[in-house]
């Protein structure tokens, strides 16, 4: 009771000297002199909305995790002992949107120990949408039968569930053959395989191991949670959409069918398999294959393959059903044939990695898949778009039913088209299937966050960036007008709005600035000041911006706007409420323009919370 009445004190205070503050500030700027900054309407709404200093003991408590109904369940040995009980995994694994159902973990646990147990835990694992296996440290003989009865004694009590297999590493073994024999009976099995090894080999700072070389310190266990829930990521991370957060498009219809999304959760660790070797996102594997054979697993009469391969020599495909073997060996072709492409994209875009892929290093490739085809760079200027720099946003192949004005259905006469014969002319309307990045979107999306989780991926800055990118090619392509479209950024409100579009950018990302108001802080010192209280905030002076910063200009005027790339002493930004003049905001719109790093209207930078 005491201690409760202290806090009530202790937050009374921090209230009223929050205000004794503003007022003393507000009296500095309007009391007379010729101060630098001055605080503006905007700064002002934004102290009454209380958005720049939220309760530090009661932010990241108030809403609990977003639950998607979705469940987990989690079967391991004294690793996941460690995982469960000092990594803190089942809080991990609900931060994403798991409803965790249990996790059945004992030291020295084998396959043959952990099959005497699915009987007892069987209520649990047929409510699981998930399952995930970490076991294969202590070895067992005949690892592969034990393997081919724990999946088979799983689906006996869950059918549908989507099961995950963490292989093993430490620093006492490699574990090569138990590790081989799990990549063999995945591709007979159908279940996917969460690669430790080749994670704790790339970080190895990062997975502390305790003396004995097998078990990790606290901070080891920490990170490996953090690890596997970073890789399964969230529910809904097949079926999703960059623009929507669901599989559907911009107009509500849905991309992928049931049965395509099944057919690719069955071919999904022939696709990892291939990806994972040329580090490429496995993702654009099962498009480049519904797109080229409708996910047929047989080779069409023409001899290219199941992803058509144009220069097949003959015989090389024999026209029928491939075997498992078989779809392996064409699927690690493609996956170095996309990884190749990627080397020929546009200066900037050629760096494809399955970590952290480029949203326009994904679109070039597939575009550089589809050959490139100066028409489409012609027919992306006509749109708006810079041909020289983003001639993919002109082909219906990479991106075709992204938005109104690239929907046959819905674009203007003449303007959205495709080549439909060999060598032929771009003829009007375009075909009516999805475009490869559309169909890519709905199979990765952009998973919703907070500013309350321990972490976030380097993903997070791709999100901010391809969204800003996203709302640019809105406004060029005209689907955006300067007036009052503007309001879907500021809460319907008319103002200067150059705030309010960055802060719905990180909304949008899943990086909130503030957890209430709808992310939104409509004041560009608002945003420095959060900044500031959450540690993000960097000065001008020996900060090198990274994508996905928010640039504060506060000295010669108040803006804010975001940046997208970074060269030499130059940057790339984006931003709203730009290009209005004199006329105001009303006449602004979200553009894009360089920008040099030493700027003197520059003050400082703020980050993505947690990068």
């Amino acid at each position: 009771m005491i201690m409760n009445t202290f806090k009530s004190m202790r937050k009374i205070y921090r209230i009223y000297a929050y205000r004794v503050f503003c007022l003393i500030i507000v009296l500095l700027v309007f009391g007379g002199g010729n101060p630098v900054l001055a605080i503006t309407q905007n700064d002002l709404n934004a102290i009454k909305q209380n958005t720049p200093f939220y309760d530090p003991e009661e932010d990241c408590l108030t809403t609990p995790p977003s639950s998607t109904g979705k469940t987990i369940y989690v079967i391991g040995d004294s690793l996941t002992v460690g995982m469960r009980d000092n990594g803190d995994l089942s809080g991990k694994l609900e931060a994403k949107g798991w409803v965790v159902k249990g996790i059945e973990a004992t030291d020295g646990d084998t396959v043959t120990k952990a099959l005497q147990k699915i009987d007892g835990n069987a209520e649990a694992i047929k409510s699981s949408d998930n399952i995930v296996v970490a076991l294969g440290t202590n070895p067992e003989s005949s690892f592969d039968v034990r393997i081919n009865e724990l999946i088979a004694k799983l689906h006996e009590k869950s059918s549908s569930a989507q099961i995950s297999w963490v292989n093993a590493y430490s620093l006492k073994s490699g574990y090569e053959d138990a590790n081989a024999t799990l990549v063999s009976q995945s591709n007979t099995l159908s279940f996917k395989i969460i690669d430790w090894k080749a994670e704790a080999l790339k970080n190895p700072g990062t997975y502390p191991f305790a003396p004995d070389g097998i078990h990790h310190t606290t901070q080891g266990y920490k990170a490996k949670a953090d690890f596997i829930s970073q890789t399964l990521g969230s529910p809904s991370d097949i079926g999703t959409n960059p623009q929507t957060g669901n599989n559907l498009d911009y107009a509500g219809r849905t991309i992928l069918t049931d049965g395509q999304l099944q057919t690719i959760r069955a071919n999904q660790p022939f696709y990892e398999k291939s990806a994972q070797t040329s580090d490429i996102p496995w993702q654009m594997l099962a498009v480049v294959h519904l797109r080229e054979s409708g996910l047929s697993r047989s080779n069409p009469a023409n001899g290219q393959g199941v992803y058509q391969f144009v220069g097949a020599k003959p015989g090389e495909y024999p026209t029928g059903p491939v075997s498992d073997q078989e779809f392996q060996r064409q699927t690690d072709l493609a996956a170095d044939f996309i990884k190749g492409k990627a080397s020929g994209n546009i200066a900037g875009n050629t760096t494809l990695t399955a970590q952290n892929p480029s949203t326009n290093a994904v679109k070039d490739t597939f575009f550089g898949y589809n050959g490139r085809s100066d028409k489409y760079a012609q027919q992306a200027a006509g749109l708006g778009f810079d041909k020289a720099t983003q001639p993919f946003e002109g082909s219906p192949y990479v991106m075709n039913k992204a938005d109104a004005k690239r929907d046959p259905a819905t674009a203007v006469p003449n303007t959205w088209g495709q080549v439909k014969r060999d060598h032929g002319p771009i003829e009007y309307p375009a075909n009516n299937d999805y475009g490869a990045f559309v169909e890519y979107g709905a199979l990765t999306g952009i998973k919703s966050g907070d500013s309350c989780n321990d972490t976030i991926t380097g993903d997070a800055r791709q999100k901010i960036v391809g969204i800003a990118q996203q709302e640019l090619a809105l406004w060029t392509s005209g689907t955006l007008k300067p007036g009052t479209d503007f309001h879907k950024y500021s809460q319907g409100r008319n103002e200067n709005w150059c705030a309010d579009f960055s802060s719905w950018v990180y909304k949008q990302a899943g990086v909130p600035l503030i957890p209430g108001n709808d992310g939104n802080v409509p004041g560009v010192d608002a945003i420095r000041q959060i900044g500031v209280k959450n540690g993000t905030y960097h000065d001008k002076n020996g900060y090198t911006p990274q994508p996905g910063d928010i640039v504060v200009r506060q000295n010669n005027g108040s803006h804010v706007n975001l940046v997208i790339s970074v060269e030499g002493s130059k940057m790339h930004v984006i931003g709203g409420n730009q290009g209005g003049g004199d006329a105001g905001y009303q006449a602004s719109k979200v553009s894009a323009y360089d920008d040099q790093l030493d700027n003197s209207g520059i003050t400082g930078y703020v980050s993505p919370e947690g990068s």
